[in-house]
């Protein structure tokens, strides 16, 4: 199921391509996210694979990217049987909803102090705050 943003323009875009253009993800680190993003469930490597159809060393490189950015988290998982650890991956819902927010807040307020400087450097008045 597509969850589009609608633009002032009119044009409707789907959430997990904004989400990728904020953060420069790659399409295998969008794919990833929106796999954990749609799921309940922390998952390994090797489900991961299975589900996106995707060899399991493909997936190393763009989820540590994920972690890094602070999109994904990972933690040991013991299987009882084995008894032994695995890592699992999974987004936090809650703290990615608080990230998206902040960080497109940051983005409202760089983006009108770099536009007002642009506007100043033409010699243009600007009369609204943009804050």
């Amino acid at each position: 199921m597509e969850e589009n943003i609608l633009f002032p323009d009119g044009r409707s875009v789907d959430i997990h391509k904004v989400i990728g253009f904020m953060y420069g993800l790659t399409e295998s680190e969008l794919n990833i996210l929106h796999l954990l993003m749609e799921t309940n469930d922390k998952l390994t490597v090797e489900e991961i694979a299975k589900k996106l159809n995707i060899a399991q060393t493909s997936i190393s490189k763009p989820i540590n990217i994920l972690i890094d950015k602070g999109l994904v988290y990972k933690e040991k998982k013991v299987y009882n049987k084995m008894k032994k650890a695995r890592l699992v991956y999974y987004v936090d819902k809650n703290k990615l909803y608080s990230k998206l927010t902040k960080d497109l807040e940051y983005i409202k307020n760089s983006f009108a102090t770099e536009y007002h400087s642009h506007l100043l450097n033409k010699g243009i008045e600007v009369y609204n705050n943009f804050k």
